[in-house]
């Protein structure tokens, strides 16, 4: 599993889990970075048997719906969502609704069990990967 946007505890008893700060999962580049890792992953190198990277489905998600990936802040009256307490980004909105739509086509398993939700909004995810490990001879 790689897992962005939660920092390692440092001790082994941890109440809740450690948001790394500064990070933004509505970020445009966040986004872009994630889709790339899963997407254009050398499968064939790594070998890589499958993957669970809930960031593609997301983007086919949006793409079916002629909405654009990466996601942008929607704009109304002129000002623009931002990720501060109470304002909710389009990005937070539209994964949301994608994970609750979804059927669970990641591993027979639903889009938020790779994500950390708290407020309504993404804070951390994962992607897993599931690699053949060869037998030594």
């Amino acid at each position: 599993n790689l897992v962005f946007g939660l920092i390692r505890p440092s001790s082994a008893i941890v109440s809740a889990p450690l948001y790394a700060p500064g990070f933004n999962v509505a970020d445009l580049q966040a986004q872009r970075d994630l889709y790339t890792l899963c997407s254009k992953l050398p499968t064939d190198e790594l070998l890589v048997v499958r993957k669970a990277c809930w960031i593609e489905s997301f983007r086919d998600y949006l793409r079916a719906a002629d909405m654009r990936f990466p996601v942008l802040q929607a704009a109304t009256a002129g000002t623009w969502y931002t990720t501060s307490e109470g304002n909710e980004t389009e990005f937070h909105r539209q994964a949301l609704l994608y994970a609750s739509n979804s059927s669970n086509d990641l591993w027979d398993r639903s889009p938020t069990d790779f994500m950390w939700i708290e407020n309504e909004k993404v804070k951390a995810y994962y992607a897993s990967f599931e690699v053949e490990v060869p037998v030594a001879m």
